[in-house]
């Protein structure tokens, strides 16, 4: 019998496009990234949260493989980056475009939910809003 997690396509596309969500309001956007990251996937996801009464997210890191996909609050919008991450150290970053980092933070979801099935159940979870 088959585990019926496993019939769920992993796709790219459809991760990039809930994570995109609404764009329209980007604190709002990095916010609910943030909720959905330390629901779905904590132990891979880092947010840095800055506020003297209310903690608003400043910073998120998501570690992906021999990169690191961040994304930060900076000069009255979002500010993505990528970087090389060798033993733990950043060796080299680069500043891509906010929808290319996006698109690698969904594909990098896929390869996650395709390697392990807690990781599927967790992003099944997350896709599903439940």
């Amino acid at each position: 019998m088959s585990d019926p997690s496993a019939d769920i396509a992993i796709d790219t596309d459809m991760f990039a496009s809930l994570i995109r969500g609404d764009m329209s309001d980007l604190e709002h956007f990095l916010e609910l990234l943030a909720q959905k990251l330390e629901a779905g996937v904590p132990g891979v996801s880092r947010i840095e949260r800055k506020g003297l009464f209310t903690k608003r997210v400043h910073m998120i890191h998501f570690e992906a493989g021999p990169s690191r996909l961040s994304i930060e609050k900076h000069s009255g919008g979002l500010r993505a980056t990528r970087a090389k991450v060798v033993r733990g150290v950043s060796i080299r970053s680069e500043e891509i475009v906010l929808d290319a980092w996006v698109q690698e933070l969904a594909a990098a979801l896929a390869r996650m939910a395709e390697e392990s099935a807690a990781a599927r159940e967790a992003l099944t979870k997350l896709v599903m809003g439940k």
